[in-house]
């Protein structure tokens, strides 16, 4: 089985303000819907299953990913930065430039008192974290998935 990849460092800042917009629907203790997306995570396994052609397609953990496991405690999750960048427009950035994106909100985020340093450091940890789980990929099943051509 292949291990998820670190996602880019904006996709961690999007999983936290995915977390401050309370855009998370638990299904079960190990399943739910964030931002319109399935994520399942299999303990027994080390294993996320997350329904998002992006995250598929270029194997990191997307940000939905990234907060479901914050969600669950796995990943910690710094409430201050994701009210803080609650409101900050993702789709624009997500899809055109992920490195002006990161810039973008760490203005934002100095701008309101938040030290660069604290950011970077808090970014570092996830994906050091990441690299210590190393979490393993759960395809979505066909029969349930949208994502038949990227399995």
């Amino acid at each position: 089985m292949r291990v998820w990849n670190q996602p880019p460092r904006i996709k961690i800042l999007e999983a936290l303000s995915l977390q401050s917009r309370n855009h998370v629907k638990t299904l079960t203790s190990d399943s739910a819907i964030i931002n319109g997306v399935n994520v399942f995570f299999n303990r027994e396994q080390n294993g996320i299953c997350i329904e998002d052609e992006e995250s598929i397609r270029k194997g990191y953990i997307g940000s939905e990913g990234l907060c479901f496991l914050m969600k669950k405690g796995i990943l910690p999750y710094n409430k201050k930065i994701g009210e803080l960048l609650k409101d900050f427009n993702w789709s624009y950035y997500s899809y055109n430039n992920y490195a002006e994106g990161e810039k973008a909100a760490k203005k934002i985020l100095f701008e309101k008192g938040v030290d660069e340093k604290l950011i970077d450091a808090y970014i570092d940890r996830i994906n050091s974290l990441i690299r210590k789980h190393s979490f393993r990929i759960i395809y979505p099943e066909k029969k349930q998935s949208k994502l038949l051509a990227f399995e």
